[in-house]
């Protein structure tokens, strides 16, 4: 499972964000005239770890740009903050079919 659908999937399982967004949490770009609020995940890298001198790791860091829109700048922060609490620390399996996942962490805002 690629992580961006893991990470859209565990969204989507977190009650407190879609009594917000609904199912409203689109890859890449929302559909033209979507209601707001909503969440957009673009995945801006995907880096493979080295590999040892055995053989490849199959592990990577992957960076996921997650672009909130909302009528409010408060109601985007709302959400943000949501968010935060959902995914920033997890470590543990994501998603429906079981992404090992080291550890999400908040990099930037």
């Amino acid at each position: 499972m690629l992580v961006e659908q893991a990470l859209l999937t565990k969204l989507l399982e977190t009650a407190t964000i879609t009594a917000i967004i609904g199912e409203r949490l689109y890859y890449l770009k929302a559909p033209q005239d979507v209601a707001v609020s909503y969440i957009v995940i673009t995945k801006v890298s995907d880096v493979p770890e080295p590999p040892n001198m055995a053989a490849a790791s199959g592990k990577n860091e992957a960076r996921l740009q997650l672009s909130i829109f909302a009528s409010t700048y408060k109601g985007c922060r709302d959400i943000s903050s949501l968010i935060k609490t959902t995914i920033d620390g997890f470590k543990g399996v994501l998603g429906t079919n079981g992404l090992a996942v080291g550890g999400c962490f908040l990099e930037n805002e």
